[in-house]
Protein backbone atom coordinates (compact mmCIF):
# COMPACT_ATOMS: atom_id res chain seq x y z
CA UNK A 1 0.00 0.00 0.00
CA UNK A 2 1.15 3.20 -0.52
CA UNK A 3 1.87 5.87 1.88
CA UNK A 4 -0.64 8.81 2.33
CA UNK A 5 -3.42 6.06 2.05
CA UNK A 6 -4.64 7.13 5.46
CA UNK A 7 -4.64 10.67 4.58
CA UNK A 8 -6.58 9.76 1.44
CA UNK A 9 -8.72 7.22 3.29
CA UNK A 10 -9.92 9.95 5.92
CA UNK A 11 -10.70 12.52 3.56
CA UNK A 12 -12.85 10.77 1.26
CA UNK A 13 -14.89 9.33 4.05
CA UNK A 14 -15.04 13.27 5.49
CA UNK A 15 -16.11 14.08 2.26
CA UNK A 16 -19.18 11.69 2.42
CA UNK A 17 -20.29 12.06 5.46
CA UNK A 18 -20.23 16.18 4.45
CA UNK A 19 -22.56 15.31 1.50
CA UNK A 20 -24.77 13.48 3.12
CA UNK A 21 -25.12 15.75 5.93
CA UNK A 22 -25.98 18.40 3.25
CA UNK A 23 -28.34 15.79 1.68
CA UNK A 24 -30.73 16.04 5.07
CA UNK A 25 -29.93 19.61 5.41
CA UNK A 26 -31.18 20.58 1.89
CA UNK A 27 -33.98 17.85 1.09
CA UNK A 28 -36.64 20.33 2.89
CA UNK A 29 -35.96 22.89 0.30
CA UNK A 30 -35.87 19.97 -2.46
CA UNK A 31 -32.27 19.66 -3.47
CA UNK A 32 -31.13 16.64 -4.25
CA UNK A 33 -27.18 15.97 -3.06
CA UNK A 34 -25.54 12.61 -3.94
CA UNK A 35 -21.55 11.70 -5.22
CA UNK A 36 -19.93 8.93 -6.57
CA UNK A 37 -17.23 6.75 -6.11
CA UNK A 38 -15.33 5.79 -9.58
CA UNK A 39 -12.85 3.48 -9.09
CA UNK A 40 -9.47 3.42 -11.04
CA UNK A 41 -10.48 5.88 -14.59
CA UNK A 42 -8.53 5.45 -17.59
CA UNK A 43 -6.79 9.09 -17.79
CA UNK A 44 -3.62 10.54 -18.79
CA UNK A 45 -2.82 10.49 -15.07
CA UNK A 46 -3.26 7.05 -14.97
CA UNK A 47 -0.02 6.78 -17.66
CA UNK A 48 1.87 7.56 -14.67
CA UNK A 49 1.33 4.21 -13.19
CA UNK A 50 2.20 2.72 -16.23
CA UNK A 51 4.84 0.00 -14.31
CA UNK A 52 1.83 -1.39 -12.53
CA UNK A 53 -1.07 -1.06 -14.79
CA UNK A 54 -1.32 -4.77 -15.61
CA UNK A 55 -1.95 -5.51 -11.88
CA UNK A 56 -4.35 -2.99 -12.12
CA UNK A 57 -6.21 -4.00 -15.17
CA UNK A 58 -6.15 -7.56 -13.84
CA UNK A 59 -8.77 -6.18 -10.78
CA UNK A 60 -11.63 -5.09 -13.18
CA UNK A 61 -13.52 -7.88 -15.18
CA UNK A 62 -15.45 -5.65 -17.54
CA UNK A 63 -11.80 -3.25 -17.86
CA UNK A 64 -11.06 -0.32 -16.53
CA UNK A 65 -13.34 2.68 -15.97
CA UNK A 66 -13.36 5.39 -19.42
CA UNK A 67 -14.12 8.90 -18.39
CA UNK A 68 -17.06 8.68 -20.25
CA UNK A 69 -18.16 6.42 -17.86
CA UNK A 70 -18.39 8.43 -15.27
CA UNK A 71 -19.43 11.16 -17.48
CA UNK A 72 -22.28 8.70 -18.22
CA UNK A 73 -23.06 7.97 -14.81
CA UNK A 74 -22.94 11.93 -13.90
CA UNK A 75 -25.93 12.93 -16.96
CA UNK A 76 -28.36 10.08 -14.75
CA UNK A 77 -27.77 11.73 -11.33
CA UNK A 78 -28.19 15.06 -13.09
CA UNK A 79 -31.41 14.02 -14.89
CA UNK A 80 -35.21 13.98 -13.59
CA UNK A 81 -34.48 10.45 -13.41
CA UNK A 82 -32.66 10.27 -10.58
CA UNK A 83 -34.80 12.47 -8.06
CA UNK A 84 -36.18 9.74 -6.05
CA UNK A 85 -33.24 9.02 -4.03
CA UNK A 86 -30.90 11.43 -2.08
CA UNK A 87 -27.67 11.28 0.11
CA UNK A 88 -26.22 8.74 -1.71
CA UNK A 89 -23.12 7.34 -3.15
CA UNK A 90 -22.75 5.35 -6.14
CA UNK A 91 -20.07 3.13 -6.72
CA UNK A 92 -18.84 2.79 -10.34
CA UNK A 93 -16.33 0.31 -10.63
CA UNK A 94 -16.88 -2.25 -13.55
CA UNK A 95 -17.02 -4.64 -11.10
CA UNK A 96 -14.36 -4.31 -8.88
CA UNK A 97 -16.28 -5.40 -6.27
CA UNK A 98 -17.68 -8.32 -7.67
CA UNK A 99 -14.37 -10.41 -6.85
Amino acid sequence: MSSGMSIYTASKSALESFCITMAREYAKRNIIINGIRPAYVNTDMAKNAENIMPEIEELYPFGLLQPDDVANVLAYLLSDEANNFTGKFLDINNGYFVK
